[in-house]
């Protein structure tokens, strides 16, 4: 009896069309250098030109926190960069006399000559200890720098998912395994099957802290797909 109300579970589950919660990305394409009194001492002084960056969100509000920013940068001096792992670009938070380095990464790199550039597209996050007073500057540099040993929190795996506890119900398919930190946040499917029901384009949020791919773990579930059912 626990077994046939799973699956039923299961083919809602899938059947179901739910909305994911979405976080917004903030894309700037010429974003605001403001001028204000300098903070009372550099982020480091190895780095030679830096210079303010306005956030085209208020960060009072706890919702801000973690908000990805997406913009254009051009630079007015030399930036050193060799690729976008390994380059000079930094961004920087000021907030209670106090600096702190936020992981970032570059793409769309402009080069003039042999690594350098004159514009790029960065991206990076709102801390957590964001309250609305903290600044936000860009350090670059004409030299070069050591490359930034930012973690990397995100990996992507091909993989394949079979389930089928009863003889001739089943669920599965070929999906995309997106991990954050060890745990399962989304499995993105790209062809699989419930029952003989075909799907595709299946967005699969998992529960909190997932660390084995499961229907079970199921938290929310979007399918972007037509299927179409023919005969008995």
């Amino acid at each position: 009896m626990h077994i046939k109300k799973s699956i039923i579970s299961i083919i809602c589950i899938i059947s179901s069309l739910i909305l994911i919660s979405t976080v917004n990305v903030e894309s700037i394409d010429n974003f605001n250098i403001i001028s204000h009194e300098p903070p009372s001492y550099l982020w480091n002084t190895d780095w030679s030109y830096y210079e303010e960056i306005n956030i085209p969100i208020s960060t009072h509000d706890i919702i801000s926190k973690y908000q990805p920013i997406d913009m254009r940068i051009d630079f007015e001096n030399d930036c050193w960069v060799k690729d976008e792992s390994h380059n000079s670009i930094r961004i920087c938070c000021w907030l209670d006399n106090n600096w702190y380095e936020l992981e970032s990464q570059i793409y769309n790199l402009n080069y003039t000559t042999n690594n350098y550039i004159n514009n790029c597209r960065i991206v990076f996050l709102i801390p957590d200890f964001a309250n609305g007073d903290e600044r936000y500057f860009f350090y670059y540099d004409d030299s070069e720098k050591p490359k930034n040993n930012y973690v990397d929190h995100i990996q992507v795996e091909d993989a394949y998912y079979y389930y089928e506890p009863i003889p001739g119900i089943s669920v599965e398919g070929d999906y995309y395994k997106i991990i954050e930190d060890g745990a399962i946040v989304y499995g993105i499917g790209q062809k699989g099957q419930v029952m003989n029901r075909k799907l595709s384009q299946i967005v699969i949020k998992m529960k909190p802290d997932t660390k084995e791919f499961d229907i079970m773990q199921t938290e929310l579930l979007a399918a972007f797909s037509f299927s179409y059912h023919q005969g008995p």
